[in-house]
């Protein structure tokens, strides 16, 4: 596959899971060199880990997607631990807090980056029995915009993707029959992200919309 610019790096956070190893894929093929960190590489909640891992770049990192995330879900609040509120935001925010909180000065000083993160439909059509899950990825998108509004002198951009239910295989465990036909492939997200990433585009501050033909 042919591609319009010439090798850039892509950091992918999240690297092993169903949509980062998908991404690394996608990337690799596309023409990126890529930067894969994964649970048994680098922890991104642990900042003295992220610190160091960043200061052993060598060169520039164009682009960041942030896949590290998870859920748990299925609880109206008043029966939802405080332990499971505080899972849902080191996992799905802190996580990223930590990772552009060291990566954005490398981007700076080289005067170019984008940092993607992947969000939720529940950030703008919240459902029930989910409320630590969307709270903490609607903390992610407003980290987001502020990366955003911080980086623009410096043009770096950040972007939030905002999916439906992805197909993965811990999803379609509980899919109910034909259900899964009208979600968003990890293929299909991480060709988006690529889009996003890509250093010929401008936008920054968005969240992007993935959603499939799930009724809200």
């Amino acid at each position: 596959m042919n591609t319009p610019f010439p090798p850039y790096t892509m950091l992918v956070t999240g690297a092993s899971g169903a949509l980062g190893s998908v991404l690394v894929s996608e990337a690799l093929a596309a023409g990126w060199n890529v930067v894969a960190w994964d649970r048994g590489t680098v922890d991104v909640t642990n900042d003295a880990m992220v610190e160091r891992a960043v200061a052993q770049f060598q060169g520039p990192i164009h682009a960041c997607v942030h896949c590290v995330g998870g859920i748990i879900a299925g609880n109206p609040i008043e029966v939802s631990s405080v332990e499971d509120f505080m899972t849902m935001y080191v996992m799905n925010t802190l996580s990223a807090y930590i990772v552009a909180r060291h990566l954005l000065p490398h981007m700076y000083k080289q005067g170019y980056g984008s940092f993607l993160a992947i969000a939720s439909q529940s950030v703008v059509h919240p459902v029930p029995n989910r409320a630590a899950y969307s709270a903490s990825k609607a903390a992610l998108t407003s980290l987001m915009s502020s990366i955003a509004e911080e980086g623009r002198p410096f043009n770096v951009r950040a972007n939030t993707l905002v999916p439906s239910i992805i197909r993965t295989p811990a999803n379609l465990e509980w899919a109910s029959a034909g259900q899964a036909e009208d979600w968003i492939s990890p293929e299909q997200l991480a060709r988006t992200a690529l889009l996003v990433s890509d250093p010929s585009n401008a936008m920054s501050g968005a969240l992007i919309p993935v959603f499939g033909n799930i009724p809200f």
